[in-house]
């Protein structure tokens, strides 16, 4: 089994390697050397985003009948094309189009690596903040070599991709060799006890809703940070600095997160980092000072926010339907991404780059009023159960 959670864990580094590298510098790729306009490289970002959106929430679906095992390998596969896609791809729309085919295969993986540290039960906090260190040790190899290897030419993006992909692919290749790792298999289904879908899923409700506006806030700030920085005056490397420094610190610090929330809950450890972010946006939208924007962002809060929102989702559902849970979390996710990129891009259109902190802090505190909105409803429905 020890090798099963080794290619869990080492696939979920890989993803975060490959998601910043591919978020961070497609829309550059796209305009300097594809030759495509400012709305087609925004596109390269948001098509990826809601593939992410479709292709999580269909195979956390699936994952009952597929089962983890192949859905792993289905999402190592996708991160292998897209690899592919990034070498080939000769025109602005081809690489759009072709990255966001891929992703509908890459997205199998998340809902899956997250299921399996949900699952098992017990101490599922410091089993997703070992998930989240290692994608921090992704986050933070791409945030520091990113820009190198972008600018080592025409190929140097499209080549750290497709090496990227070809690893991904050799990995599945060693789990698919591995028995313990094929015998995870598919879950029996329930018989239905005549609760439609959608209303099943209605505890979640409390859980995504801050959850998809903070993140659109987070996301669609980080998608336009180096507008920002142009704006402050600091060179714009340092939008992969400030995302190396922070996840750094994240997995440092993200072991201990997860001991808090199996301590207490995955809804307070959102409380708790929805704060955070909004301390850190109220901030920067008050003050212009460089200083106070590089440290401010690097912040850790993101890993947090993770480890909180995955946990608060599994312990409101049955552990049977985690699949699902994890596929419509991490879905909703990339749609909260699209949307927060819309409407920072409208916002920098209106009034500039400066909206951008305000912007954010608006959001976030709007997921904090969802949350305690969705926290008194749960007290008074436990109140009116009790006898």
């Amino acid at each position: 089994m020890r090798t099963a959670w080794f290619g869990l864990l080492a696939a979920s580094g890989l993803e975060a390697f490959f998601l910043l590298v591919m978020a961070g510098y497609a829309p550059l790729y796209v305009v300097e050397h594809l030759h495509g306009s400012y709305l087609v490289a925004s596109q390269s970002v948001a098509w990826p985003y809601l593939a992410t959106f479709l292709g999580s929430n269909w195979w956390g679906i699936q994952s009952r009948r597929l089962g983890q095992s192949r859905l792993v390998l289905i999402g190592l596969g996708g991160y292998f094309g897209l690899g592919l896609v990034a070498l080939l791809a000769r025109t602005a729309w081809t690489l759009v189009v072709g990255l966001g085919l891929m992703t509908c295969l890459s997205s199998a993986l998340a809902p899956a690596a997250m299921a399996a540290m949900t699952r098992a039960g017990g101490a599922m906090g410091n089993r997703l903040a070992l998930r989240v260190r290692w994608q921090s040790m992704g986050w933070m190899v791409s945030g520091v070599s990113a820009g190198y290897l972008y600018g080592l030419g025409r190929y140097g993006w499209p080549l750290t991709l497709a090496l990227s992909g070809t690893l991904a692919l050799l990995l599945a290749a060693v789990l698919a060799a591995k028995r313990e790792f094929r015998a995870a298999a598919p879950l029996p289904d329930l018989p239905s006890d005549g609760t439609s879908t959608w209303r099943r899923f209605l505890p979640l409700l409390g859980v995504v809703v801050p959850v998809f506006l903070v993140t659109a806030g987070n996301e669609g700030f980080f998608a336009s940070f180096s507008l920002y920085l142009r704006l402050i005056r600091l060179p714009v490397a340092w939008v992969g600095w400030s995302a190396a420094i922070s996840t750094a610190l994240g997995a440092v610090s993200v072991g201990w997160v997860g001991r808090f929330a199996d301590r207490t809950s995955g809804r307070v450890v959102l409380e708790y980092v929805l704060a955070g972010y909004a301390v850190m946006y109220s901030v920067m939208a008050l003050s212009s000072s460089p200083v106070v924007a590089v440290l401010a962002f690097s912040l850790p809060l993101y890993p947090f926010l993770m480890v909180g929102s995955q946990r608060a989702a599994a312990e409101r559902m049955a552990a049977h339907h985690h699949g699902a849970t994890m596929g419509l979390v991490n879905g909703l996710a990339g749609l909260a991404s699209a949307v927060g990129i819309s409407i920072m891009g409208l916002g920098d259109t209106r009034f500039g780059p400066a909206f951008e902190p305000w912007g954010a802090a608006v959001l976030v505190l709007m997921a904090l009023g969802a949350l305690a909105l969705g926290t008194a409803r749960g007290r008074r429905r436990q109140l009116a159960r009790a006898p």
